[in-house]
């Protein structure tokens, strides 16, 4: 998946948790935005190369 793919999909489930209709929905929608807002920060970080 695309950095803009996975913003996309971040800005989604945004969504998704403001309309939610249940607080379990919305609980589910934010964990899936944690993970990948977590997915975004790791691929931001610069990789460290042994050399």
């Amino acid at each position: 998946m695309t950095r803009i793919q996975r913003l996309r999909t971040c800005g989604n489930l945004i969504q998704l948790i403001e309309t939610a209709k249940s607080k379990q929905a919305s609980r589910i929608y934010r964990q899936q935005l944690e993970r990948c807002l977590s997915r975004l920060k790791r691929k931001e970080q610069p990789q460290k190369t042994t050399a």
